[in-house]
């Protein structure tokens, strides 16, 4: 069997086996080496000059295809992916191979750097707003601690004990946890 083909704009236009005669009703039909196996919209570049197809590794090392396959990360959104499964399918501009960085929330994709990069003001507000949190959570706790000792005092029945419990937590609060929550909320609202 022979293969003939034709080509419109750099791709195979139209394919046909034939026992050998060149088939009929166009003149722009070119010859291939028998069996040659081409399908419909294959660049003529991916062929060499004896019309034998150029393995896939050769055209991406020559810059003629692009391996696009795989997993495509989404660079406005960490947790958007897709996958592609064609070789020169294009993913679009928003999308790209390089994975994002392992347990980093704070991230974010540079386009100039063509990569992901911690995005240091926010890592470093949620720092902050997660150590407000810490503090508010410890002084809840000394504020619950200090009950008892508050009320057995009130009553006139507190013992030693209980005035130290009442002084350790109240010196905890306003001494060392309300000072730390302050100036952190003050970083906070300049950042």
């Amino acid at each position: 069997m022979k293969t003939f083909f034709t080509v419109e704009d750099g791709v195979i236009g139209k394919v046909q086996q034939t026992n050998g005669e060149t088939p009929a009703g166009q003149d722009n039909w070119r010859e291939g080496p028998n069996d040659l196996y081409m399908y419909v919209g294959q660049k003529i570049e991916w062929f060499d000059e004896n019309m034998n197809r150029i393995p896939d590794d050769e055209l991406i090392k020559q810059g003629k295809r692009k391996d696009n396959r795989g997993k495509w990360y989404n660079k406005n959104s960490i947790s958007d992916t897709k996958l592609i499964y064609n070789m020169d399918e294009d993913a679009g501009d928003d999308w790209t191979q390089e994975a994002p960085l392992e347990n980093e929330p704070h991230q974010e994709f540079d386009k100039k750097l063509n990569k992901w990069v911690v995005n240091e003001k926010k890592k470093e507000r949620a720092e902050k707003e997660t150590a407000v949190s810490e503090i508010q959570a410890e002084i809840t706790t000394a504020e619950q601690r200090i009950i008892r000792p508050m009320r057995a005092i009130n009553a006139g029945r507190a013992t030693k004990y209980d005035k130290e419990v009442f002084e350790k937590y109240d010196a905890l609060i306003e001494d060392e946890l309300r000072p730390k929550l302050q100036q952190l909320e003050k970083e906070l609202e300049s950042t």
